[in-house]
């Protein structure tokens, strides 16, 4: 748990990072990556996000925000596969 936990964190660094530097690419690969790692509702959030990416830069820096809002305390992470 503590390896998947680990990336998780690196890959919300890289989302931030990349929504920093208006890398759309870059953010959609990290939501693709979490996705992989959570139970619904929040796979269909970042598969919407990883969508955004493609075709509403801005709606996907938004919804980035929301759910690092969202999530910014750790334990709840708990939704982990």
């Amino acid at each position: 748990m503590a390896t998947t936990t680990n990336r998780i964190g690196e890959l919300c660094v890289g989302a931030d990072w990349a929504c920093a530097h208006g890398d759309l690419e870059a953010l959609q690969f990290v939501a693709t990556e979490l996705a992989t790692n959570v139970v619904e509702p929040l796979q269909h959030d970042l598969i919407a996000l990883a969508d955004a990416c493609l075709h509403d830069p801005d709606r996907a820096v938004e919804r980035w925000v929301r759910f690092k809002e969202r999530f910014d305390d750790r334990s709840r992470w708990k939704c982990l596969h």
